[in-house]
């Protein structure tokens, strides 16, 4: 049975659905078999993080209506052969779902790939429950923001009473504000969380420039190999993180952050 994984967040806007499509491009880098499936019923936007958007036909509302096979439903990459998607654009809603039937769904991947990866809606809505249920492990993706941390804190609670186990990845970390005591760094923030660390996202300026043309783990090499990094964390269960404060340190490294705080 591969890895069942949900990634969550308290707040909107943390960059979920980025983290799970760079990963899942990142673990199929990695020769890892991957299916990614899009929870955010509604809202749902995962396949164009992964930039294939224009390759999808049917959806998970087909295969439940017996107009697919779970074969055809699946979206393959165009850029790793053992990457596929599971689209839920169809589906408005949570309720519009036949729960038996996509636990079955869930369990059916489960077999055939190592890694699944939900993307998840924010927040502890009608399905988050549904979901901590079908996973194996949680993944809370946050920011270092205030509200998402505290958001993120109130996810994690309700994972720890369902007994899951949970990590958390840092997104949009800024090596400027943290050097500069302005931001908390990872560190403390998986320690408020009570949460082992994964890794962390730096705030690149390439993902939020360049993810509208490509997909996101293709908008630099420096945001691929960030991706990479946590691909390896989650294999080998480590923590390592990418250095997001190497431009900021040393006198020219000061130098940078006055000039970033004017900007």
């Amino acid at each position: 049975m591969g890895r069942i994984i949900g990634f969550v967040s308290g707040k909107g806007g943390v960059g979920k659905s980025c983290i799970t499509a760079g990963i899942g491009k990142a673990l199929a880098n990695l020769n890892k078999s991957v299916c990614l499936v899009d929870f955010d019923f509604g809202l749902n936007n995962l396949d164009l993080m992964l930039g294939i958007e224009t390759n999808v036909v049917y959806d998970l509302t087909d295969y439940f209506a017996g107009r697919s096979r779970l074969r055809q439903t699946l979206v393959p990459d165009n850029e790793f052969d053992g990457l596929y998607y599971l689209s839920t654009h169809k589906a408005s809603s949570f309720d519009a779902i036949d729960k038996s039937l996509l636990k079955e769904v869930i369990t059916k991947l489960g077999e055939v790939f190592e890694y699944v990866l939900i993307d998840c809606s924010a927040g502890m809505g009608q399905d988050f429950k549904f979901i901590i249920d079908c996973v194996n492990e949680i993944i809370i993706v946050s920011t270092p923001n205030i509200c998402a941390i505290r958001d993120a804190s109130k996810v994690a609670s309700e994972v720890f009473k369902l007994k899951k186990q949970a990590g958390v990845i840092v997104n949009k970390l800024r090596g400027d504000l943290v050097l500069g005591g302005k931001s908390f760094d990872e560190k403390q923030i998986a320690k408020t969380l009570g949460l082992k660390l994964i890794g962390v996202m730096p705030e690149y300026e390439a993902i939020s420039v360049y993810s509208s043309i490509k997909s996101v783990y293709n908008t630099s090499l420096e945001v691929k190999n960030a991706f990479i990094v946590l691909a390896k964390n989650i294999l080998k269960n480590t923590s390592f993180c990418v250095d997001y404060t190497y431009k900021f340190k040393g006198v020219i490294g000061a130098l940078r952050r006055k000039l970033k705080a004017r900007a």
